[in-house]
């Protein structure tokens, strides 16, 4: 029965309503009250999501133990903490605390979909409607708070919306039922499970209190943030969104979130101070914007000017400047009389948040704060190195690896690469495997390692991925991405041996195949080799997947990527900070004095040029170079730009510019 599709966890949005707020940063200043007892977190970002889900949090600061309340440990070390506070009120703090004032609050959601191989969900939402394919269901369902999953089902046995529109005879049913029951008619289904506020990064820098001005298709609006992005996207004439009322828009404004308000498409990026409580989204150049992460540090200041210590009106801003810069070392609150010939006091008049050069965190005696950028990266998965024939309705005999399963396809298929003797993987039941069979994707299932190059009629509905051909690997360049904050990543690499730090587990991580990245996790639930190494009750476990799960123990993971683009570094034996060149990306022109290294994969090279518009003088780069102590310096010192080529045999053409 050609149906079955690979059944991977989907973090896709909406059923229960959550809130993501605003946050204004009043430096040197508490907030009075505690609540929760001012529990406290050692991040702002747990802090933050915490007083989002409680209505009595106001604001969070950033406090001593003493200065709390019976749940304050000091935890983010050294007897402080970031505490959950009561009032919406700051006080001048003798002790240097900063707090973080709760404003508009807006609803956004996220749910992960469970799948149930063999089963079905209970009840027709919406007439048991169905789609072609199940990520068009699985869209469909996240939107409605009544739709509790998606069954791969047929007309016959379902409701007056079912058409078999995958094929004539099945479809991609809504279902309202979260609670799955065996089937009787081989039926799949994928499960609302798991909602939560997680949201990604994107290229909109926000502005809370602002307004954008002028309308973008008279000012039509949208439920969600997310819908409005989608359309500000795929229009030029759309600089921003704002969330207003339609008294504040245009002929298409229709309040559509309700109580008379909506995200709203707007055509200035230039915004200014709302009277009436508005907040925007300012569409940002997303060419050149490498996802970083930001380390604060209370009471520490970055030396050094970028662009002579240019401030910012707030943080996410000037981050948003610094992560396009690969000059750019961070940003230090801190004064224009300590800064550089840019420096306005931005924030209030004051203070700004500046950028800087540096690359280390210096004591301030001036009370400044900083957030010093590091693991920067282009987050582009690498495609497999083997490419497998798709057999639904078929079994792969003989085991490899004792029939070892996995929880998703990626992973499996990532083994098999690996593994000479691997020539297919077969989705089936843990009793039809081998003794390395654990049913890994749930209910008995799992993605197991098969010997033979074929696949043959399956009587029970298993489904095969047979080898076909594959690449000789290729070694990248790899780093970590961003901490996935509240989420595990699946399966054990060497009986998920654990260390004592995050950096001793990355290097271990780092470049071997087969590793996925790291979870701060516990022995418990990890293999043999994990030892609780970081204080006895947790440890920086190394796992396989590079897929984060929700995470029931409030784990933490950092998935590594590996590079198979051009990139450029300013350091050698390529270290330091990085701009890559993916396919289709715009690139500005840069100073090529500051980089030091350069990655080219095999069968790409690299132009760069000493003029823009790949003008004047150009180097041609067929492989890659570890140093170049005086950086990639031309005759004529002026702006460069650059262009990216496959080689000529693959007649594949991309220039930059």
């Amino acid at each position: 029965m050609g149906k079955l599709r690979s059944l991977i966890l989907i973090a896709l949005l909406f059923t229960s309503v959550y809130c993501a707020c605003d946050y204004t940063i009043s430096q040197g200043n508490y907030s009075g009250g505690c609540a929760q007892n001012c529990k406290d977190f050692d991040t702002i970002e747990k802090a933050k999501a915490a007083c989002d889900a409680d209505t009595s949090c106001q604001g969070v600061t950033f406090s001593q133990k003493g200065s709390g309340g019976s749940a304050s440990t000091g935890a983010s070390g050294n007897g402080w903490g970031y505490q959950l506070r009561a009032s919406q009120s700051t006080s001048h703090s003798p002790s240097g605390e900063t707090s973080w004032i709760k404003g508009q609050c807006q609803p956004t959601f996220e749910c992960d979909f469970q799948p149930y191989p063999g089963q079905y969900l209970g009840g027709c939402f919406n007439g048991c409607q169905d789609f072609k394919n199940l990520e068009d269901a699985l869209q469909a369902c996240r939107q409605q708070s009544g739709c509790g999953g998606v069954t791969f089902s047929k007309k016959s046995i379902g409701g007056p919306n079912a058409t078999n529109a995958f094929d004539g005879s099945w479809g991609y049913q809504l279902r309202s039922s979260t609670t799955a029951s065996g089937s009787p008619n081989g039926e799949d289904s994928w499960g609302k499970i798991n909602c939560s506020n997680y949201q990604q990064g994107d290229c909109y820098v926000l502005h809370p209190g602002d307004y954008s001005g002028g309308c973008a298709q008279n000012c039509k609006d949208f439920s969600s943030l997310s819908q409005a992005k989608a359309a500000c996207n795929s229009d030029s004439s759309c600089k921003g969104i704002t969330f207003s009322s339609p008294s504040g828009g245009g002929s298409q404004s229709s309040g559509a979130v309700g109580n008379g308000w909506g995200y709203q498409l707007r055509a200035s990026s230039t915004t200014n101070h709302s009277p009436s409580g508005e907040n925007s989204w300012v569409k940002t150049d997303c060419s050149n914007l490498f996802p970083c992460d930001f380390l604060p540090s209370q009471g520490y200041y970055i030396g050094g000017c970028f662009n002579n210590c240019q401030d910012f009106k707030t943080l996410a801003e000037a981050q948003a400047a610094c992560r396009q810069q690969a000059g750019c070392g961070g940003v230090s609150f801190s004064k224009k009389s300590i800064g550089g010939s840019s420096a306005t006091n931005a924030f209030d008049g004051a203070w700004g948040y500046q950028l800087r050069s540096g690359k280390n965190l210096v004591l301030s005696p001036n009370g400044e704060d900083s957030w010093l950028k590091q693991s920067c990266g282009q987050y582009t998965q690498i495609s497999s190195q083997c490419i497998y024939s798709y057999n639904p309705g078929d079994y792969s005999g003989g085991c490899a690896q004792n029939c070892k399963d996995f929880a998703n396809i990626e992973d499996a298929k990532n083994a098999c690469n690996a593994d000479p003797n691997c020539n297919a993987v077969t989705f089936s039941q843990r009793n039809s495997g081998g003794g390395a069979s654990t049913g890994a994707s749930g209910n008995g299932w799992g993605y197991q390692l098969r010997a033979t190059k074929g696949s043959t009629h399956s009587p029970s509905g298993e489904t095969t991925w047979v080898k076909q051909s594959c690449q000789p690997a290729t070694t990248f360049p790899c780093f970590f991405q961003q901490a996935s904050q509240g989420y595990y990543l699946g399966g054990c690499y060497d009986s998920c041996r654990d260390y004592s730090n995050l950096k001793d587990a990355q290097n271990a991580c780092l470049n071997k195949s087969g590793c996925g990245g790291v979870t701060f996790s516990k022995k418990n639930i990890g293999g043999s080799n994990a030892s609780n190494a970081f204080d006895g009750f947790w440890g920086y476990q190394l796992r396989q997947s590079t897929t984060p799960s929700l995470s029931p123990n409030g784990e933490d993971s950092w998935v590594q990527v590996c590079l198979n683009y051009p990139a450029l570094f300013t350091g050698c034996n390529f270290t330091g900070q990085m701009v890559a060149f993916p396919p289709g990306v715009q690139v500005p022109s840069l100073n090529l004095s500051q980089y030091h290294s350069l990655y080219v994969p095999s069968g790409q090279y690299l132009n760069l040029y000493n003029q823009s518009n790949q003008k004047g003088q150009a180097t041609n780069y067929s492989s890659s170079v570890s140093c170049l102590p005086q950086g990639f310096m031309l005759m004529i010192q002026q702006p460069h730009s650059i262009s990216t080529h496959k080689s000529v045999e693959n007649k594949l053409k991309k220039n930059r510019q």
